[in-house]
């Protein structure tokens, strides 16, 4: 990693991030019920096409914006006073070949990295990851507990209902930025898997 934060520091602000990251309420959308994330690919992807109207997003949500073959599906934050952010969102490949997420920017953060989180012992870790793949025909989950694109020494608070750019850059698709919306602490823009 190329930014330097001391030790205790760096764990301090890790720890306090995996922990609202981990200790979720489950929060049920309505709007959102129906989308369990068990479909096959070619039925999400019309269940997607047929609620991306932003009348079913759920509230603050932004419509589906696209890439050459990738859609992003509702993207967010959530509110944090800490120096560390995560952000989440659906990416759907709608090519017949695989993409790649490689690079996320924005400038509300001095680093911006694409992390997931692994199980170490009992103790979930964040893990740095150089790309992030979406399958041919298919879709990868940026969502809490697994995938997401790590905020590192955020220059304000991110305060729900705000919202700021991110930049995303696809190895095939190319780049896209997007207004990313913020949402209060502990919500979800999307549905949990356990």
């Amino acid at each position: 990693m190329s930014h330097r934060l001391s030790a205790g520091a760096a764990a301090l602000a890790i720890s306090v991030f995996a922990q609202s990251v981990i200790a979720l309420p489950i929060i049920a959308r309505p709007a959102l019920a129906h989308d369990h994330g068990h479909h096959a690919a070619s039925s999400q992807k019309a269940a997607d096409h047929h609620h991306a109207t932003p009348g079913h997003a759920a509230p603050g949500m932004q419509a589906t914006q696209k890439v050459g073959d990738i859609q992003i599906h509702r993207p967010y934050a959530r509110a944090t006073p800490a120096k560390v952010g995560g952000v989440f969102m659906i990416l759907q490949n709608a090519g017949g070949a695989a993409d790649k997420l490689i690079k996320a920017a924005s400038p509300v953060a001095e680093n911006v990295e694409l992390h997931t989180n692994v199980k170490d012992g009992e103790t979930m870790r964040m893990r740095q990851v150089e790309a992030i793949e979406i399958p041919a025909q298919g879709r990868t989950e940026l969502a809490p507990g697994g995938y997401h694109v790590m905020l590192i020494g955020l220059k304000q608070a991110l305060k729900e209902g705000g919202q700021f750019p991110l930049t995303l850059t696809f190895e095939k698709a190319g780049s896209v930025t997007l207004e990313v919306p913020v949402t209060k602490a502990g919500a979800s823009g999307g549905h949990h898997h356990h």
